[in-house]
């Protein structure tokens, strides 16, 4: 398989992506037809495409869209094993520009990616933008520029392995869930505490079996106690009771 081959994975909310539409069946980009395949059989030959690892995939915002979707599809289609044995980690180059470049985070300017190329680069390095090869020329270009080395590629990447990063998902997915469960405390207690709650791993269900059994000493016990010399959520008695009167009013 030729190394400058890019394999496109598309989702169910392809409409995201500029200049791609569904039309009778058939995926088309800009009126251009594409051809297709099973999801399954792509997710294989991309994986067979890294082989033999490791790699580290990186790219521009990827914390909150390429990974995330990516992650999502090889976790639905059980190929999370075999994509874990040739990708070791995940780099988003946003987090790491805006460090690399401070005086354009102080003065507010725009981090997206065809911005930072017409800035940095120039106007011809924008063209093609949001099409997967030319985005990935395109952001090498950006790092050249800057000269970011491979030693500091590297660095960042060895702090931010696959594991980490599907083990903060999971983190984030679990306190979305969590958070979902504590809505009906809203207007006694602060949305920042119930997230706060929601991170510990608090759930409503779990308030109210503490209540049922230790009454409001429980709750105090359950949002207080120390953890790594720190209190699990709070131990400010004002928002505990808080709590406790939510809890009283939504049984």
């Amino acid at each position: 398989m030729p190394k400058n081959l890019k394999i496109t994975i598309t989702f169910e909310n392809y409409h995201i992506v500029k200049g791609l539409r569904v039309q009778n069946g058939e995926l088309y980009i800009n009126d251009q037809r594409l051809e297709t395949a099973p999801p399954r059989a792509v997710m294989n030959n991309f994986i067979n495409f890294l082989r033999p690892g490791p790699v580290t995939l990186i790219a521009h915002n990827g914390n909150r869209f390429d990974f995330l979707m990516l992650l999502a599809e090889v976790s639905q289609l059980g190929l999370m094993q075999e994509f874990r044995a040739v990708v070791c980690g995940l780099m988003d180059t946003l987090p790491f520009l805006k460090k690399k470049l401070p005086e354009r985070l102080k003065t507010k300017q725009s981090f997206s990616q065809s911005i930072l190329a017409k800035d940095l680069v120039g106007a011809d390095a924008a063209v093609g933008a949001h099409n997967a090869i030319a985005d990935v020329r395109m952001l090498e270009m950006v790092l050249q520029n800057i000269g970011v080395t491979a030693s500091e590629l590297n660095t960042h990447c060895q702090a931010v392995t696959l594991q980490s990063k599907i083990t903060a998902d999971s983190e984030t997915a679990r306190t979305k869930l969590n958070r979902c469960t504590l809505d009906c405390l809203k207007g006694n207690v602060s949305t920042g505490m119930l997230t706060k709650m929601a991170r510990a791993n608090i759930t409503l269900s779990k308030l109210k079996n503490i209540f049922a059994d230790g009454a409001e000493g429980g709750i105090k016990m359950l949002l207080g106690i120390d953890v790594n010399g720190r209190p699990r959520v709070t131990k400010n008695q004002k928002i505990t009771q808080a709590v406790v009167n939510a809890l009283k009013s939504s049984t």
